[in-house]
């Protein structure tokens, strides 16, 4: 059976982790990326009290700080975070034992957290991001698509080496998102990595280059995309509205 990391050690790891980030990368800045496209796609009149729920090294914070007064959670020692991004405020805690502010933000965002928490609790972290949202507030998830993962050559773990990984499919993010938000869209982005079944298929270059040669290649991608082969998924729910 195996055993699950504890907090302490989680703690530990992601201080350690954080506290060396220098720079985001290509799959970094594609995930802001979809997390900004889907906050353009929601809107807002004013300013959003934005809250990064799992925020780690704050630097995606610190660009949603550029839209809105943005607060970053983390389990790790935020200290760091606080320094180097001093237009957002940062609060060290164990997000799933944090006794939040409730109904005081407008949008929650989680970027690649809710797989490092264990299956049954993914539930009480969705949970509480809606009770940090104000009534119709939103919750934008990024996280990896266990569809694509399960497809790599060594089942996903070359990717990470952190202590813990839940993955979900699109279809287990769509239910566990629809325990309390009203559910927007679920969609995979980055193609080009999967290796096993279909993925051979999708990710051919033969393949593209056949559909590249009658100017459909654009199209091919867009209905991969859709039939969720994308490396990372992208979600949002909404929190309903009173009355």
């Amino acid at each position: 059976m195996e055993i699950k990391p504890n907090i302490a050690h989680q703690r530990g790891f992601y201080t350690e982790r954080w506290n060396h980030f220098a720079f985001a990368n290509e799959l970094d800045l594609a995930r802001i990326t979809a997390v900004l496209e889907t906050l353009q796609r929601i809107g807002f009149a004013a300013p959003p009290d934005i809250c990064d729920l799992g925020c780690g090294a704050g630097w995606a914070t610190s660009i949603l700080g550029g839209f809105g007064k943005t607060t970053g959670i983390d389990l790790s020692d935020t200290a760091l975070a606080s320094q180097r991004y001093p237009n957002c405020a940062f609060l060290s805690a164990n997000i799933l034992e944090w006794d939040g502010p409730k109904e005081t933000f407008d949008v929650v965002v989680g970027i690649e957290v809710i797989e490092h928490i264990e299956r049954p609790l993914q539930a009480k972290y969705v949970q509480i991001a809606h009770d940090l949202l104000r009534p119709g507030g939103h919750f934008i998830v990024t996280t990896p698509n266990a569809k694509t993962m399960r497809a790599m050559a060594s089942g996903g773990r070359e990717w990470s080496n952190q202590p813990l990984e839940e993955w979900l499919t699109a279809s287990e993010l769509r239910d566990v998102l629809g325990i309390a938000f009203d559910v927007r869209e679920v969609r995979s982005f980055i193609l080009g990595h999967g290796v096993r079944g279909s993925f051979r298929l999708v990710n051919s270059p033969k393949v593209a280059s056949v559909f590249g040669a009658f100017g459909a290649r654009r199209a091919w991608e867009n209905a991969a995309l859709r039939g969720m082969y994308g490396l990372h998924l992208v979600a949002y729910g909404q929190k309903p509205r009173r009355g």
